[in-house]
C-alpha cells in the first residue's frame, strides 16, 4: 500500500496576522512569503472565496502555525 501524499502550497502574500492561530505552534511564528506549508482542507469563505486551513510545520514535525489562507494567497505544489 501506498502513503498518502500531503498537498502543499508555498505562500504568495501576506497572510493578516487575524487570521494566523498563534495558540497552536510556538506562538513566535509567522507566515512569511515563500513559506511551504501542507494544506489540511479547503472551506468557502463568508465572502464566497476559496480558502484553506494550512499547517507550517518543523522538521520534526511539531506545528510552527495554523492560518487560514486564501486561494489567491498560496500556490499549490506539484
Amino acid at each position: 500500500m501506498q502513503g498518502h501524499r500531503i498537498p502543499r502550497a508555498r505562500i504568495v502574500a501576506a497572510i493578516p496576522i487575524e487570521r494566523v492561530d498563534l495558540t497552536l505552534g510556538d506562538g513566535e511564528s509567522r507566515p512569511r512569503i515563500g513559506g511551504v506549508v501542507e494544506l489540511d482542507h479547503g472551506f468557502t469563505t463568508s465572502a464566497g472565496e476559496p480558502a484553506g486551513i494550512v499547517l507550517c510545520l518543523n522538521a520534526d514535525r511539531s506545528v510552527r502555525w495554523v492560518a487560514d489562507v486564501l486561494e489567491s494567497e498560496m500556490e499549490v505544489l506539484p
